[in-house]
């Protein structure tokens, strides 16, 4: 029967893993939409950069628009652009707080449990191998001792 205590270690765990997960894929979905969003303001400035100077430009303000120069609008979009841009790396650098969060210090835990576990388990398990070893070893040296040919066996064959 599996230990209690390990095996309640090993569900929070796997919760803890499938949470981080959830988090990751939410995260994932955010980066996706600021791309989405940074790309649109791309195509925007593009489209506003190819413009006539004297042309008029209006921005959305809710349900309403504001008329603008297109130089206005362009400097409004760098912002945004710098702003999305921040965002991103914000959010990426989250996902990767995340990544390492799911399992932290997972090479020294597993470490230090496999030497706690073999420091436990050696003075029991090696009495008994040693003495298989040396059985083993023993019957392979005796077995090839019997299968060895005498020379004097066969003098007289010709």
């Amino acid at each position: 029967m599996a230990d209690p205590e390990l095996t309640r270690a090993f569900q929070e765990l796997q919760i803890q893993v499938l949470n981080t997960r959830e988090k990751v894929r939410h995260i994932e979905a955010e980066i996706q939409a600021c791309e989405r969003q940074a790309l649109i303001y791309e195509l925007t400035k593009k489209t506003v950069a190819d413009l006539k100077s004297d042309h008029q430009c209006f921005i959305g303000l809710g349900r309403a628009f504001a008329r603008q120069e297109p130089s206005q609008v362009l400097a409004q979009l760098d912002s945004r652009i710098g702003k999305n841009q921040e965002k991103i790396r914000t959010i990426k650098q989250a996902k990767d707080y995340q990544e390492a969060k799911a399992f932290p210090n997972y090479l020294q835990t597993t470490w230090n449990g496999f030497r706690r576990d073999f420091n436990n388990i050696f003075p029991y398990a090696a009495p008994p191998l040693l003495a298989s070893y040396m059985l083993y070893t023993w019957g392979n040296q005796e077995n090839e001792r019997a299968s060895r040919k005498n020379p004097a066996d066969y003098v007289n064959d010709e």
